[in-house]
């Protein structure tokens, strides 16, 4: 049983809540349900953001045919404006050590003093309402990329997701601009990749197979 209530915990960082449930939970494997029921109000952004940074990871080719299914279905939800976060009951079953878990939140707290100085709550207007259907849009768009076999394709429409749900966490409306920033960099940077791998595809089949 875990010793702290996720409810008498609002105060806490992201990062201090995590670490608490990795702290208290008596199990080495967490699912993702536990996480959501820690997480509270913060669930749905929180499962995208540790979906989205376990994607940035360098993973072996094909993983993210896997890991990029939750990223649909979470921003999926967030498109259609529900609050609390649903998975397939395969995926609820699916677990994540305490030690990847670790590894995920030493990723997050690199940038958490540098992000909890650097964001705080203003333009409101563009994590509210309809504000953030539409960011569940953009990532959800960003999630089918991450899903396409496309070699170290999945890393910079992750990390922009991340930013999405930051900026949705921590009700920072310049966030999502910068967000809006990364999207068009990142489709521009896998598009580049798309067609360098294209390219060299064609060049192989011309020169060694005689197409």
């Amino acid at each position: 049983m875990l010793l702290t209530s996720a409810s008498d915990s609002s105060h806490l960082s992201l990062s201090q809540l995590l670490r608490q449930l990795i702290d208290e939970h008596p199990g080495d494997e967490i699912g993702p349900a536990e996480i959501a029921e820690w997480l509270n109000e913060r669930a749905l952004a929180g499962l995208l953001l540790l979906f989205a940074l376990f994607n940035t990871l360098p993973l072996p080719p094909g993983t993210t045919l896997i890991t990029g299914i939750p990223l649909l279905l979470l921003s999926a939800q967030l498109m259609i404006g529900q609050a609390n976060p649903w998975l397939p009951e395969f995926l609820r079953k699916r677990t994540i050590s305490k030690a990847q878990l670790s590894i995920i939140l030493g990723k997050f707290l690199r940038f958490e003093h540098w992000i909890e100085r650097l964001f705080r709550p203003r333009l409101f207007k563009l994590v509210d309402g309809g504000a953030t259907r539409l960011i569940g849009l953009v990532c959800f768009l960003l999630a089918v990329i991450v899903e396409l076999p496309i070699p170290l394709g999945n890393q910079a429409p992750s990390l922009t997701i991340a930013m999405f749900m930051v900026a949705i966490i921590y009700r920072d409306g310049l966030a999502v601009l910068a967000g809006l920033v990364l999207t068009v960099a990142s489709t521009v940077l896998v598009s580049g990749m798309v067609v360098a791998a294209a390219k060299g595809a064609l060049y192989v089949a011309r020169t060694y197979l005689g197409f």
